[in-house]
């Protein structure tokens, strides 16, 4: 109170004091400025005071979405082990069993198992007759009685079989060479094979046959080609792990961080809903969105309606987030909402 009442005397001061510089006809001219000026600065404040009240605002929030590509294996404790289909060279043998690794740890990791609780095994090519492979013509068909021996030695339920791992020639697609150290990228192309089997119903439940490349970037002084070569062929065994991570990472769920967009209006429904959405109590939002959805307003029923499509979307109720998204559509058109059509028929499968 205090600092508003000195404040208030000190602008009376200043006024004071320039009348008595510039004469009171003068300070007359300059009060009907500042009031004018005061007037203007109030009617745009007010303005704007409106206008936030009536455009839509964007609230951005962070959320753990399931990835898409994945099949729900059912692996319990134990119950399952991963084979490596090994070549005579050497080296091809040792990546393999590197993959077949980086399979077991992501599978024992994604399921909660400890290490060591998805054994890991490893059968010399030649000597593999379960399952016929591009690489291994002598098997013709699948070998019923050989896996389910393979089942009694092992005692496990589940077959992981990791194959043909083979890496082509790397390229390099970006480099930058200076006088202390060069910046290389480069690509390294890879393909596998993966089968998952289940020895008691006698079927195989997932087949990959996974094509891609790794892309690898060095750092150090006077990189020539065979020091680039080298470099490569150290880094092949972690390499061959990490793919081997990748391949199981299609056998169970796995979480996405992604960004998701809400909007409000600025008052207290749509600023409550947005609050319970970000507290993830999405039932709770739904049920204010859809009295909103009601607007006699195309454009406010139309966010409503888009607001309701992620809220079931988070629910994984994705055939319900598509009706919702697609009414909103009819209401009003606009690029948030597109966007999150197209999304939902992904995810429903229906193009």
């Amino acid at each position: 109170m205090f600092a508003k009442l000195e404040l208030f005397l000190g602008f009376v001061l200043f006024l004071w004091g320039t009348v008595n510089i510039i004469g009171f006809e003068d300070m007359k001219n300059s009060v009907n400025f500042f009031v004018r000026r005061a007037g203007a600065l109030c009617v745009a404040a007010l303005m704007m005071a409106v206008m936030a009240g009536c455009l839509p605002q964007a609230r951005y929030f962070n959320v753990d979405v399931k990835g898409e590509d994945f099949v729900e294996i059912p692996i319990e404790g134990n119950s399952v082990a991963v084979f490596s289909i090994v070549a005579q060279n050497k080296f091809d043998s040792v990546r393999c069993s590197n993959a077949a690794l980086g399979v077991a740890g992501k599978i024992e990791a994604d399921r909660g198992l400890k290490s060591g609780d998805v054994a890991v095994y490893s059968i010399p090519k030649i000597e593999f007759r379960g399952f016929p492979s591009a690489h291994n013509d002598k098997v013709k068909e699948v070998d019923t009685a050989y896996l389910s021996q393979l089942m009694m030695k092992t005692g496990v339920r589940m077959f992981v079989f990791v194959d043909n791992l083979r890496f082509g020639q790397y390229s390099i697609p970006y480099s930058v060479v200076s006088e202390e150290l060069d910046n290389i990228n480069v690509l390294i192309p890879y393909s596998v094979d993966m089968n998952v089997y289940d020895p008691v119903k006698e079927k195989s439940l997932y087949k990959l046959e996974l094509k891609d490349s790794v892309y690898m970037q060095m750092v150090s002084s006077a990189l020539n080609e065979k020091k680039v070569g080298a470099m490569v062929s150290n880094y092949l065994p972690e390499i061959s792990v990490k793919i081997g991570q990748k391949l199981a990472s299609c056998l169970s769920v796995q979480w996405e961080t992604q960004e998701r967009m809400l909007i409000s209006f600025g008052d207290a429904k749509w600023e409550e809903a947005c609050d319970l959405a970000q507290e993830f109590k999405w039932e709770e939002a739904i049920k204010i969105w859809m009295e909103l959805a009601e607007s006699d307003n195309p454009k406010k029923a139309a966010y409503a309606a888009y607001n309701i499509a992620v809220g079931c979307e988070m629910l994984e109720q994705f055939s319900l987030s598509r009706k919702w998204i697609e009414l909103s559509l009819k209401k009003y058109k606009f690029r948030e909402a597109m966007q999150m059509h197209e999304y939902i028929k992904k995810r429903t499968g229906t193009l």
